[in-house]
């Protein structure tokens, strides 16, 4: 994501689904790379994630409180 290769970023972004701060860079990656069904359907699971980490107290609220990606 740093050096803006957001296909190759997506790849191995999308091997760790699960935690929140890859969900987060997954829905930004999607976003450069205008998979705009992805972007959806990533940032409304990061929306009901719910697990006790310091991942999801970090990520999920500021995802919460902005505006979905349209």
């Amino acid at each position: 994501m740093d050096q803006k290769k957001f296909d190759e970023a997506v790849a191995h972004l999308e091997e760790d689904q699960e935690n929140p701060f890859t969900m987060d860079l997954l829905v930004q990656a999607y976003y450069e790379t205008g998979e705009t069904d992805k972007l959806h359907e990533m940032e409304a699971k990061l929306r009901s994630t719910n697990v006790p980490t310091m991942e999801q107290a970090v990520v999920v609220p500021a995802i919460r409180a902005k505006r979905p990606n349209i």
